[in-house]
């Protein structure tokens, strides 16, 4: 039996480029991804919205007090 590139039924992944078909994902939930890079990125900017940024280190402190 032969077996179809991933191409063959998602021609769009022809346009991946260096992007592998499939991510490898860490065994944990979003908020302890989130606090790891939070330790790791603390300064870093986790997301822009409206003009503003707002950090690893912000966004886990925004969240905690929630």
């Amino acid at each position: 039996m032969a077996i179809n590139p991933p191409e063959a039924g998602a021609p769009w992944l022809g346009s991946y480029g260096e992007v592998p078909f499939h991510l490898e994902y860490p065994d944990r939930t979003m908020f302890r991804q989130l606090c790891w890079a939070a330790e790791r990125y603390p300064d870093i900017t986790a997301y822009e919205f409206m003009g503003k940024t707002t950090s690893y280190r912000q966004m886990s402190a925004d969240i905690e007090a929630a």
